[in-house]
């Protein structure tokens, strides 16, 4: 078997494997775990590996693109969320992505699309905005938390991640 096939089945398994453990325990697994392992077996098929005995040099190892739209679209998505959270708030840019666009995102989606980078950015500007209106720490950690705002370096925000979103 190639270093491919062998990924390949590693990478199977895995799916497998997380399928499994999703099915057995849904109230430890997450939305994200069951859409990576739809994607996988979406895209899986796709990738092709001949594994024919054929003098070296002669044998064809083919990985096809799922779907090139899609990827064309999810990149436009981005440019457009990363647009829209210069200038709005993480909430807003969702609202406006469903309205206007007609993309239903979580949170979490949102974050997984544009990147940690740039979700932290959003946040700093959130809580300059809320402590100039005398917010304090630790209502802002509740606020995030209560709109399941992913935290930074944890699994909840607390007034010492909040000033240390805004200290970086």
């Amino acid at each position: 078997m190639t270093q491919l096939g062998r990924v390949l089945a590693a990478i199977d398994a895995c799916a497998d494997r997380l399928d499994e453990l999703h099915q057995t325990y849904p109230h430890l697994s997450s939305q994200d775990i069951e859409q990576s392992v739809a994607y996988w077996r979406k895209v899986r098929p796709g990738i092709e590996i001949e594994t024919s005995a054929k003098p070296k040099g002669e044998g064809k190892v083919t990985i096809e693109q799922p779907d090139q739209s899609a990827a064309q679209n999810r990149d436009k998505v981005r440019q457009i969320a990363v647009d829209l959270l210069n200038d709005n708030g993480l909430e807003d840019t969702l609202d406006i992505l469903h309205s206007k666009h007609n993309v239903d995102l979580t949170i979490k989606n949102l974050v997984a699309l544009v990147g940690k980078t740039i979700y932290l950015s959003a946040l700093q500007q959130d809580a300059k905005m809320l402590r100039q209106n005398a917010i304090s720490y630790d209502q802002i950690a509740e606020l995030w938390n209560d709109l399941e705002r992913p935290a930074s370096g944890g699994t909840v925000w607390t007034a010492k991640t909040v000033s240390l979103l805004l200290e970086s």
